[in-house]
């Protein structure tokens, strides 16, 4: 009888504890727990250091980079590019056959340097 008992008090506090939260108030008071520590985070306030001569160390690396993209560094000139004026745009394009049926998948990929762009075939069981 006593476990009777003992189960049906350990029931109703359970189903006490099944009830919603009273109007405007919060299922989770403390908020979300803070992320830890991640790469991005620790790399940003790294970089926003100062380095020396007025300078942070993203400042520093940007100096750096425009050094080499003016000595001929081709990358450097890319990235510089890629982060300014943004990578440029690659097109897909998708056609069908005068009869209507599916063609092969070509990608055209322009690489934004005035070059014919490229057309990649996937390889496949359609026949064109």
């Amino acid at each position: 009888m006593k476990s009777t008992k003992r189960n049906s008090e350990a029931r109703r506090r359970s189903l006490a504890n099944l009830r919603p939260w009273q109007p405007g108030q919060s299922g989770n008071p403390a908020g979300r727990k803070p992320a830890p520590d991640c790469l991005t985070d620790c790399l940003r306030e790294v970089a926003a250091l100062p380095v020396g001569g007025g300078l942070t160390h993203v400042q520093k690396l940007a100096r750096v980079l425009f050094r080499r993209a003016l000595a001929g560094d081709v990358r450097a000139a890319v990235a510089i590019a890629d982060r300014l004026e943004g990578r440029p745009a690659q097109r897909v394009e998708l056609a069908a056959d005068a009869e209507g049926g599916p063609k092969p998948l070509v990608f055209v990929v322009d690489k934004g340097d005035g070059i014919e762009p490229e057309r990649l075939s996937l390889p496949g069981d359609v026949k064109s």
